[in-house]
């Protein structure tokens, strides 16, 4: 399955970076751009992703079903950080841009190509 292959190579980019590049990587303890959550906001997100996953055999169009696999892959691949370490390890920087990881590029890439689905269907 998609989701999983993402979901190792986000763990495994992380794990690389954090072992090998120490000094590209940061810590966020807080969702988007560090704002800080609630732990019960960080647990419902997580339940909410796993209920993507039961609704994704009920899909028929494949090109949704790929982009709620990035969904659920990028929101458990920071689930586990936050579960692990208690923070999301990030490691790309652009300069002009908060720092970040695949993880958020896969949540980032989803909820946009989702929003413009369901913007021109409706």
């Amino acid at each position: 399955m998609l989701t999983v292959s993402l979901i190792i190579i986000d763990q495994l980019s992380k794990f690389l970076f954090e072992r090998h590049f120490q000094a590209l990587v940061s810590y966020n303890t807080g969702v988007a751009f560090g704002i800080p959550i609630p732990w019960f906001v960080s647990f419902t997100i997580g339940v909410l992703a796993l209920a993507f996953i039961y609704y994704l055999k009920r899909i028929e169009n494949l090109r949704i079903t790929w982009y709620l696999q990035l969904f659920i892959a990028g929101t458990i691949g920071n689930m586990i950080d936050r579960i692990w370490h208690n923070h999301v390890i990030d490691f790309i920087n652009i300069g002009f841009w908060p720092s970040f990881n695949l993880a958020d590029s896969y949540l980032t890439i989803a909820v946009i190509y989702i929003v413009f689905y369901h913007l021109k269907v409706d």
